[in-house]
């Protein structure tokens, strides 16, 4: 009774937020009682379960959305065609491009079973953008 009332709890806030950190669910845990070293065995038996998806190191979702992937590599925006499919400016399907100012790797990376291309600038070049809702 005891794990089913954890599960309970951090899948309610996976259900809030689109994309979550293995150091959000070490906060969770840490206003509960668990220990920090059952963490890992704990967000590895959720993958396993098919409750949640890794999107990348240390990022899970229970969505299967791809731009999703966004979230993982803040600051960051998706790419002009993503942007333009969101507003129904743009009805072709496309790879998921994420632009980020955080230094990570370039290239093409399997997220959620799609292809993500992903893209660094500068962050000075980073701006203009905002936070939008789509698909509830």
């Amino acid at each position: 009774m005891g794990k089913e009332k954890y599960v309970k709890e951090i899948l309610g806030f996976f259900e809030k937020t689109p994309a979550v950190s293995s150091k959000d669910i070490k906060l969770i845990i840490n206003k509960t009682s668990i220990k920090k070293s059952y963490l890992y065995l704990f967000v590895h038996k959720l993958v396993k379960s098919g409750k949640i998806k890794r999107i990348t190191k240390g990022f899970y979702t229970i969505f299967d959305d791809p731009t999703v992937a966004v979230f993982c590599f803040k600051p960051a925006y998706l790419g002009l065609q993503d942007s333009l499919s969101i507003h129904n400016l743009w009805e072709q399907e496309s790879n998921v491009v994420v632009i980020t100012g955080k230094k990570v790797r370039n290239g093409i990376r399997n997220i959620l079973g799609s292809n993500v291309i992903i893209k660094r600038i500068k962050p000075k070049y980073l701006f203009g953008y905002e936070l939008i809702e789509y698909n509830n």
